[in-house]
């Protein structure tokens, strides 16, 4: 018999297989490797969750899913840029064969599991931060929960089980829009980007302006949802973008007429709180419902070092966004400044 992996009997582990074809027969140890660099679906696998007598989760009702005896159909990818190519233990996103309402999450398919192999404070940060979210009224905020991960029979250590950011009813709940629609009444809503560090195929691209001096990069926007745009939802995605940036470039109060003034006083307390050098040029997700934009964070890439070449780079975009007069006022309002 195959040993059971050590595991601290203090938390819910998660166990994946992955396997080289359809049989599950042999593993697919190239899902374990520090050289995996691609991000294509893994679907010969399965999975499943065993509390592992973990009473306070219990407590708030999770379950046991699954078993060795009974896996479940499961597809499993790398995700990240940095994190999956710099380190051996890599985060991964997991789709799963079924809706499951894992650890007490939201009832989904779509899950990740985040490794924070880059930060030996990422645990408590990504940890703070979501619940700050949730805690300062942002429009939504992902739930996780601590699990230990073994893969291919290979203890993999301590990951956090996280909902992924997606347009369903118990987590971005605005009407999805589809894939290359033509309507201009749909148009206007149903989106899904992120702000993104790396290049993409899916991307929009344009110069970021500045109202001050500082450092300027591309604005990458990298569609989520809808994957695939029309040239009609291209241009009006281009359009939105092109006027938010020129407005941040003006100092202009017209910014507010793309963005929500309350969730971007919101969401940039949050960033400042847990110093996210990240906030503005990646892993942020904007929303657009019909006739609305407004900011959702994901903060699955925590700080790198409390000081350096990236915290002094991306700093400063921070406050451009203080610089329209209708910001700084409302962030006055929400928390005054000590006399």
């Amino acid at each position: 018999a195959t040993p059971r992996p050590a595991v601290s009997g203090t938390l819910p582990v998660l166990y994946i297989n992955v396997y080289t074809d359809a049989s599950h027969t042999r593993f697919n140890n190239e899902i374990i490797s520090k050289d995996l660099d691609h991000k294509n679906y893994f679907s010969d696998a399965e999975y499943w969750l065993d509390l592992n007598g973990c009473e306070w989760m219990a407590a708030e009702g999770a379950k046991s899913i699954g078993s060795a005896e009974e896996p479940l159909p499961l597809e499993i990818k790398a995700r990240g840029n940095w994190t999956r190519r710099g380190f051996a233990k890599k985060p991964f996103k997991l789709k799963l064969g079924a809706k499951q309402k894992l650890l007490g999450l939201s009832k989904s398919k779509h899950f990740a599991i985040l490794a924070h192999a880059d930060d030996n404070c990422g645990y408590l940060r990504n940890f703070v931060g979501f619940n700050l979210g949730k805690r300062i009224g942002l429009p939504w905020t992902p739930a996780q929960q601590p699990v230990e991960v073994v893969i291919n029979g290979d203890y993999r250590g301590l990951y956090f089980l996280t909902e992924s950011i997606r347009i369903e009813g118990d987590r971005v709940n605005i009407e999805e829009l589809d894939d290359n629609v033509s309507d201009p009444v749909l148009c206007s809503g149903g989106y899904l980007v992120e702000l993104d560090n790396y290049d993409e195929d899916n991307q929009i691209r344009m110069e970021e302006k500045s109202c001050v001096d500082t450092y300027c990069d591309v604005l990458r926007i990298t569609a989520d949802t809808p994957e695939e745009y029309s040239e009609l939802q291209r241009r009006f995605i281009t359009d939105q973008f092109s006027a938010m940036n020129d407005a941040v470039g003006s100092c202009s109060d017209a910014l507010w007429s793309y963005m929500d003034l309350d969730d971007a006083v919101r969401y940039y307390i949050v960033e400042e709180m847990i110093s996210h050098v990240e906030a503005y040029h990646g892993s942020t997700y904007l929303f657009r419902d019909r006739g609305e934009e407004e900011v959702c964070g994901e903060s699955e890439m925590a700080l790198l070092a409390p000081v350096g070449l990236r915290q002094r780079l991306q700093r400063p975009h921070r406050r451009l966004l203080l610089r329209p007069r209708p910001l700084r006022q409302h962030l006055d309002s929400q928390h005054p400044p000590e006399p």
